[in-house]
């Protein structure tokens, strides 16, 4: 370690004592998981020829190429070497402005680890277009609000973001010159203001572990997109199959995933599944382990296709082994825009939605065409076509909603 590094590392440890409680309560979505960090030896070094899909601390952080408010490209892979801190942002976050306000934990601290020797901070915002905090000129502005010397990255599909499990901003990461996450959490303490992620930074600037490397995150919610956007991560849902399995998007990470809409009882479903492009698709490309295919009914609970031996027969009748999951509420068909049966929707490993539309037919089965290139490792560019089926079977709607929906049309 150099004087220089010792001299700064030395400063900093003098400013952690100084930060004082400023959250007694939480504001806006609050996200905490305190699970402490398993009893791990950390890994040498971070080369590997497999991609990272899930940041895990003791492991290669994933990586990521994404581009700053003047335009400047950063690859964490640049950076190894260094010692890397991420913060997760948001310029319109009332715990983000705390943070950075005179009296907060970040105040200043962002600029002087960047200006270290052998340091590199850089902050990320993962929100999507129209959400709060969105968008180049905010956030090129943001950082003269802030006095921050450090670049602010946008991460446009919100890619980075789910690899990293951001839920929160801010939420803080450091990485050790070997690329390997070593602290993942809160800024800071809620309770005694404690300056968490400083406490880290010296920790792994001196070739340490820290004593915690797994803190309780608090602040806004990361603005991911709700509804279904090519080019960006795919809406988060958590769904039961027939059998009572519960399926989250999230758990899939590294997988292609392929989303059905299904009902048994629509007749271009069946005609798809009999002698149609899913007559055999789900069930060849499954094989491979790579991709995961799921179908969804989004019916309303009263309607027939929404029965599970009507679901149950017809999985049985064409010999769709894949998972049926059941949406009565339909408040996943909703966030995806699914207005037919079959609709499809594809998912890339890194949880962006590539494609949304027809399955294709028998001569040209488009889905299956799609995944096989991505399995192939082939680039595939984001897509759309026209679905054509049977409605998708939601609840109707009721009073005030139905009548403001009519007044709409009348309009």
């Amino acid at each position: 370690m150099t004087r220089m590094q010792t001299s700064n590392l030395l400063a900093l440890a003098g400013c952690l004592a100084a930060a004082p409680l400023l959250f007694a309560q939480p504001q806006e979505a609050v996200a905490e998981d305190p699970v402490p960090a398993e009893a791990s030896q950390t890994i040498e070094a971070a080369d590997s020829i497999l991609p990272v899909y899930r940041a895990e601390l003791n492991r290669p952080a994933p990586h990521f190429t994404l581009k700053d408010t003047d335009g400047k490209t950063w690859k964490l892979a640049d950076l190894k070497g260094q010692t890397v801190v991420l913060e997760w942002y948001n310029p319109d976050c009332p715990v983000v402005r705390k943070a950075h306000g005179p009296d907060g934990s970040l105040h200043s601290l962002g600029n002087r680890i960047h200006n270290m020797e052998g340091a590199t901070w850089l902050a990320i915002n993962s929100g999507a277009a129209g959400m709060q905090g969105h968008g180049l000129d905010r956030n090129r502005e943001s950082r003269k609000q802030y006095s921050l010397d450090y670049p602010v990255l946008l991460d446009e599909s919100g890619a980075t973001g789910k690899a990293y499990q951001a839920t929160t901003t801010p939420q803080m990461y450091v990485i050790d010159k070997n690329g390997i996450l070593m602290y993942m959490g809160a800024h800071e303490d809620r309770k005694s203001g404690e300056n968490l992620v400083a406490t880290a930074i010296t920790a792994v600037m001196q070739g340490k572990k820290p004593e915690q490397q797994r803190t309780g995150n608090f602040g806004c919610s990361v603005k991911y997109p709700t509804e279904a956007t090519l080019g960006a991560v795919a809406p988060a849902f958590e769904l039961k199959s027939l059998a009572g399995k519960s399926f989250k998007l999230d758990d899939l990470a590294g997988k292609i995933v392929v989303l059905e809409w299904f009902n048994p009882h629509c007749p271009v479903v069946v005609e798809a599944h009999k002698d149609g492009p899913l007559r055999t698709a789900a069930a060849d490309l499954t094989r491979s382990g790579q991709v995961v295919w799921l179908a969804i009914n989004s019916a309303h609970a009263e309607h027939e296709s929404a029965n599970s031996m009507a679901n149950q027969l017809m999985a049985k009748e064409y010999n769709i082994t894949n998972p049926i999951l059941m949406d009565s509420k339909g408040r996943v068909g909703q966030a995806y825009g699914a207005t037919v049966t079959p609709q499809m929707f594809v998912i890339d490993p890194q949880g962006v939605l590539v494609y949304q539309g027809h399955p294709g037919d028998a001569k040209n089965p488009m889905v299956q065409s799609i995944v096989t290139k991505m399995l192939r490792g082939e680039t595939v560019k984001s897509s759309e076509t026209q679905a054509e089926g049977c409605t998708v079977k939601y609840a109707p709607k009721k009073g005030k909603e139905a009548e403001e929906e009519e007044a709409g049309e009348d309009a």
